[in-house]
């Protein structure tokens, strides 16, 4: 019958084409349906209304895959002369009730049903007036009066034809569905109509509820400028709907004061640390709303402005790559005036919160410098964040403590709001790297979800009459009980008519920040604290979560959600030491659903979060296969060059966000130089570092493609100009963004002192501004040396350093190199090739000096030779320093192995205060878990299990009560071992060579994911400062200010510049020579101040001045960007290490190179009689020992194959042996290659000195 009549109306009014009144009707019997409980007839006769609007067929569940349609929506302007503004309207409230009421098991559908509704939204600012085409500059446009945008028009005329509240409902539940799939860019227009329309309707609750959804796109799109105008406004109660006439405005004292004086607002383009800022700071960290306005908004709207206060603090504070440290704001002012009841300025703190250019400001917070610090800034955001965040859950749980009778007295969208309350506290203790906290947190909130569904199912069965109501058995607060079955989503599928804010979606996003939350964990330690039984629940291991979100997001369809748990398993699967091919698979399947995901399901709308994990996908796929295929991977990257997609999509996002883009290509929008223009609008951006480390990377797997490579060719040469501009630019935008990591720094550093090494410069110009002089190299490696000695204290990377600065010491030597060793452009280019001398032996050596200024180039010929002399020899000698440091460098390192072993020696720890994140990490797992009840007899235990409502009431465990039982716990059980342990484990989740390969430098030293655990290591390191054997054996060795102010002056002078080579070249590539020395900024002490993560009070440990007259020092380094060109092929497939040498003496210095794995073969047989050695020398087997010293001469002279191909009578026929015994003791430390040595017994000394002379594999010349 209903459906004769449908087909009757529709015969009639679409006959005489009256489509809006035929979409009326059809909406208003879908409306009738559904409130007669037949939800299958409701969401037909829904559809249908789409289907006549848009013309076509089941268009709800397939506009995505029509192009056409794509193409309509996306146009506003077009879809508006189509549909009309009527039906634009329509359109929009009935798909809002299809993903309200209908669409709940697909979350895909239910996205994509939300975005066609925001589609016809976004249209209807197309109506009439000027009007802007980029979604941000909605970010803050506020219209008094609605007949300025629709003149003619009048929305609310006919309530049949457009219900007011149906439409200010659709606009709210359409704007808060999209900010929770992380869509706020794209929402910012419908936001602006939603507060326009609830304003000229003189709404109250609706005009405060779009703002403060407003309030959080803002927030989560990083624009704190933006977000504190919004703040301001609900602070002061600026623009609310007035109750006297219509359209008009209830009036403020803000609004009467603002023509007087320009309010300031906190700036994004400016540091976390400015001035400027630290002033706004210190205003709106103590902030609250009055008790006027919170009388006018309610208590729920109250509520949840001062969570968005709160997750405005968090966000901010997360921009810091600091630790957070809760007791600075424990002790500060800040903290009492926050919790003081009754205070004396709580009257005047709306109108005291208003900075304008007339306001001086006089600093509370941040009164003096020490409290300007980035610790400090970040530990006063995050602690009022949490003291926000824990009063409105206490409010909340209150609420729901007051009835425990079914149901519950909370409603949903208090639920959702308890959950967003959790879920902040998580994150603040992650900002504190309490990660074993942030877990309970996340998991408490995974908790309450899976309660509500059984709640709910509960409540279905007494509806439908299956079940009775126990009321003896009154139901427990959501906060204080546990579900009584396994988390799982399906308890979630309740009536979703007065439920529809928590969704699946809500319970695989909380799944998926619990696994993001444990994958940061460093539980490699074990069960330190031993286990409790009493303990109520245990975390599994993390790939169980991730497995079943794996599960759930397959059944209920999300494919963003699916995509996020397979990357997730692939970085567990880092660490578990999983085939690499299999994690590849996973990898091109995850940036596969990504793809999907973005530009299919999302019709090319912008997501940051899903921008930020295709991001890291892309990068860990490239890292994968340049350990599997450097070649064809570097090569492919090459080929991509002009059209770099990876970097593309974040820089398209910034053109949205209005940020200036530098193109370099005219072919293609985007290349690997494309960059933001300097100054930055935005320094706070999430994606500024996703984009300085796409950077990093792509430059890292070029570079290693290029030292790898034989050929010398001007295409070969490009690279490196290509990998050079990349590491500037990559510096130079992590020095300007607040996210900055020190080791992101020091590691650009490195590699443009190399490629200033190694590259060849062009010679197509006599002028001079194309050579980088030899200053610039050792100024980049005394900064990289500075930076990680002040942060992480990083003996290899520091010792590496030291290496490189000695190779360029020596190239400025001048040193030639012997008879048939030419040297490559990438060795040593310290002469041309065509004018090498002949082979001079040891005698002979002054007579090459004096013949050297003959061959030197122009721009050196005005400096005589005794002046040139007297440099080499100060070069040398500065190189003999660095040769020795280095050598330091691995003995601390052998020592820092060998130093757990000690821990018997170690001083007592009872008094020591442990850093708590450290303590978190180390037993959180025993201290932060709630534990069983222990009753006193088994009666009780049966009274409080059958009747809980006796037990008496007791809210959760505070966040402050936590963490003073971790301080006590930690004060008792964690050792100076756990801590060396423990800097161990972070050591190798902070390396990306031990995540995946240290055989392959393209992967770079850092991981883009794991970046957010580097502060923990620089924090146990400077704690480790404290042990006397950490701080006298294992701390690096700092460049003594008279050895940086030497070096410097020394290589200042205006004769010092880079030997050069005769290579073709493109003019881009000169031009980027040309300018390579301006565009580089050095760093300097002042710049160390605005670097979070550096410890300027850290112990500065330098080489000792006096050095024994006997040492002989010997380091390895392991490198391919030293070669020696040789003719047979098989020696080019041994990877090699150099031996640097020097002695206290006279400063005699050379390099041998020798193949790695024979050296470790000798190693491993001598290493048996080692331990002969250590205990009695004299009973060591002579035999064994000449037999192992014959092998090592053979080794590094290549005596059995030099006796057939050369007679020269120089080199001797009878190998030196040893007669010390003592000597034998020490030999092993030469023979690690892993560690270096130092040595004054005279005669290992000698026999090694007249060993490596004679050395085939040398570098250098031999000298005296």
């Amino acid at each position: 019958m209903h459906s004769v009549k449908v087909d009757f109306l529709r015969e009639l009014l679409l006959g005489q084409n009256r489509r809006d009144q035929y979409c009326q009707v059809l909406t208003e019997l879908g409306d009738l349906y559904f409130h007669c409980d037949k939800l299958l007839e409701s969401k037909t006769a829904w559809c249908d209304v789409i289907d006549t609007i848009l013309d076509g067929h089941d268009v709800v569940t397939t506009w995505f895959k029509n192009d056409t349609l794509k193409n309509l929506l996306s146009n506003r302007g077009q879809l508006l002369e189509k549909c009309g503004i009527w039906g634009c309207l329509l359109g929009a409230i009935v798909t809002c009730k299809l993903a309200k009421y209908h669409i709940h098991m697909n979350c895909d559908q239910h996205l994509q049903t939300c975005l066609l509704s925001s589609y016809f939204l976004r249209s209807i600012f197309f109506y009439t007036l000027p009007h802007s085409e980029y979604d941000i500059d909605y970010a803050t446009l506020f219209i008094d009066n609605s007949i300025y945008i629709w003149p003619g028009i009048q929305l609310t005329s006919d309530e049949f034809r457009l219900n007011p509240q149906s439409l200010m409902d659709t606009l709210a539940y359409i704007c808060e569905s999209l900010i929770r799939h992380d869509i706020c860019l794209h929402i910012l227009p419908v936001i602006a109509l939603y507060d326009i329309f609830a304003l000229h309707c003189r709404n109250l609750l609706h005009t405060v509820q779009a703002r403060l959804i407003r309030l959080r796109a803002l927030i989560q799109l990083d624009l704190y400028h933006e977000a504190h105008i919004i703040i301001q406004i609900l602070l002061d109660g600026q623009k609310l709907p007035s109750t006297e006439l219509p359209g008009r405005c209830r009036s403020s004292n803000a609004d009467i004061n603002a023509s007087k004086f320009k309010p300031q607002y906190f700036a994004n383009s400016k540091s976390i640390i400015s001035d400027y800022n630290v002033g706004i700071l210190d205003v709106l960290l103590t902030v609250k709303l009055s008790p006027a306005m919170s009388h006018l908004y309610g208590s729920h709207l109250s509520i949840e402005f001062h969570y968005l206060l709160s997750l405005f603090f968090i966000r901010l504070a997360s921009r810091i790559p600091v630790i957070a440290n809760l007791d600075l704001f424990q002790n500060s002012e800040l903290k009492q005036n926050l919790t003081t009841t009754i205070d004396s300025r709580s009257k005047g703190v709306a109108g005291s919160a208003r900075i304008t250019s007339a306001t001086k400001l006089k600093l509370i917070t941040f009164h003096d410098d020490a409290t300007r610090s980035f610790v400090h800034i970040k530990s006063y955001l995050v602690g009022t964040g949490k003291l926000f965040a824990e009063r409105c859950l206490s409010v909340l749980q209150q609420t729901d403590e007051t009835s425990r009778d079914y149901p519950s007295n909370l409603q949903s969208f208090e639920y959702q709001l308890l959950i967003d309350c959790l879920s902040l506290l998580s994150e603040c203790a992650h900002q504190c790297h309490l990660d074993q906290l942030a877990a309970r947190y996340a998991m408490e909130s995974l908790k309450i979800l899976s309660m509500i569904g059984e709640d709910n199912i509960n409540e279905r069965k007494i509806a439908s009459g299956s079940a009775k109501r126990k009321s003896s058995y009154p139901r427990l607060s959501a906060v204080t009980r546990y579900p009584r079955k396994k988390l799982n989503a399906l308890n979630i599928l309740f009536n979703t008519r007065y439920s529809h804010n928590l969704t699946v979606y809500t319970w695989l996003k909380q799944r998926a920040y619990l696994c993001y939350i444990m994958l940061q964990q460093i539980n490699t330690l074990g069960k330190v604290k031993g286990i409790d039984d009493h303990i109520r629940e245990e975390f599994p291991n993390v790939n169980v979560y991730i497995e079943h979100g794996l599960n759930e997001s397959e059944e209920y369809q999300c494919e963003s959600m699916y995509a996020t748990f397979l990357l997730y398993k692939s970085l567990y699967n880092l660490s578990e030491l999983v085939n690499i091919n299999d994690n590849i698979q996973e990898l091109n399947k995850t940036l596969q659903l990504f793809q999907s995901s973005l530009i299919v399901k999302q019709n090319n709308i912008i997501s940051i979060d899903i921008l930020y994990k295709k991001l890291l996908t892309q990068i860990l796929l490239w890292e994968h296969l340049c350990v599997q295929d450097l070649d064809g991977t570097a090569l492919k990257l090459i080929q991509e060059k002009e059209n770099d997609k990876l970097q593309s999509s974040i820089l398209d996002f910034f053109v949205q966000m209005h940020e200036r883009i530098q193109m370099t290509s005219s072919n293609h929008n985007h290349d690997w130089f494309s960059m933001p223009i300097i100054p930055l609008n935005n320094l706070y951006s999430s994606l500024l570092l996703p984009l300085v480390f796409a950077k990093l990377r792509t430059g890292t797997i070029i570079i290693d493609y290029a030292y790898r490579s034989f050929n010398e060719t001007p295409t070969m040469n490009n690279l490196y100009e290509n990998a050079q501009i990349l590491f500037r630019q990559c510096l130079t935008l992590n020095q300007l963004i607040v996210e900055r990591y020190v080791n992101i720094d020091y590691e650009c550093l490195l590699h443009l002192a190399r490629i200033n090494r190694l590259q060849k410069r062009t010679t197509l110009t006599t002028t001079t501004t194309s050579i980088i002089p030899l200053k610039t190299i050792v100024q980049q490696l005394l900064d990289a040396i500075r930076l990680c000695y002040l942060s992480t204290n990083d003996n290899q990377f520091i010792q590496t350093c030291y290496f490189e600065l000695a190779i360029v010491l020596l190239e400025y030597t001048q040193i030639s190199s012997g008879k048939g060793r030419k040297l490559s452009a990438k060795s040593l280019p310290v002469i041309d090739l065509s004018e090498q001398p002949s082979t001079p032996t040891t005698t002979d050596r002054p007579s090459i000096l004096k013949q050297r200024p003959t061959n030197v180039r122009s721009s050196m010929a005005v400096v005589n030779d005794n002046a040139r002399r007297q440099q080499q020899q100060q070069l040398k000698q500065a190189a003999a320093v660095t040769i020795r440091a280095a050598t330091q460098l691995a003995l601390n390192q052998k020592k820092r192995v060998q130093l757990p072993g000690l821990a018997e020696e170690f001083s007592d720890t009872n008094e020591l205060h442990w850093p708590i994140y450290i303590a978190g990490d180390i037993i959180g797992y025993f201290v932060f878990p709630e534990r069983r009840r222990i009753y006193r007899s088994e009666a009780e235990r049966e009274i409080l299990t059958l009747a809980p409502h006796f037990e008496t009431k007791s809210l959760p465990e505070s966040f402050d009560s936590k963490l003073d039982r971790l301080n006590i716990a930690a004060t008792q059980d964690i050792t100076w071992l756990h801590l060396l342990n423990y800097q161990n484990a972070v050591a190798k989740r902070i390396d990306n060579r031990q995540l995946l390969s240290f055989d392959c430098d393209a992967v770079g030293r850092s991981n883009l994911f794991f970046l957010h655990v580097f502060p923990r290591f620089i924090g146990v390191t400077q704690t480790l400062q404290s042990l006397s054997h950490y701080s006298s054996q294992c701390i690096a060795i700092y460049p003594s200010e008279i050895y940086i102010q030497n070096v410097l002056q020394i290589t200042s002078l205006s004769t010092d510049k880079l030997p050069q080579h005769a290579s073709i070249s493109s003019a881009r590539t000169l031009r980027s020579a040309q300018t390579s020395r301006s565009g580089m900024n050095l760093i300097n002490d002042d710049d160390l101040g605005q670097c979070p993560n550096i410890n300027l009070n850290m112990i500065k440990r330098e080489l000792p001045d006096y050095q024994p007259t006997a040492s002989f020092s010997l380091a390895w380094y392991s490198t391919n960007t030293l070669r020696i060109n040789t003719t047979q092929i098989e020696n080019q497939q041994l990877s090699p290490i150099y031996g640097f040498y020097t002695t206290a003496k006279d400063d005699f210095i050379n390099i041998v190179s020798i193949s790695l794995d024979q050296l470790l073969n000798i190693y491993k047989k001598y290493l048996p009689i080692a331990q002969v050695a250590e205990t009695d020398p004299k009973q060591i087997n002579q035999s064994q020992i000449h037999s192992i010293l014959q092998e090592l001469f053979n080794l590094l002279t290549g005596e059995e194959t030099v006796k057939t191909t050369n007679d020269d009578e120089n080199l001797p026929k009878i190998i030196p042996r040893l007669s010390d015994p003592k000597a034998y003791v020490e030999l092993e430390s030469f023979l690690n290659a892993k560690f270096g040595a130092q040595t004054s017994n005279t005669n290992l000394r000698d026999w090694f000195i007249n060993t490596l002379k004679q050395s085939s594999n040398t570098l250098l010349s031999t000298q005296d």
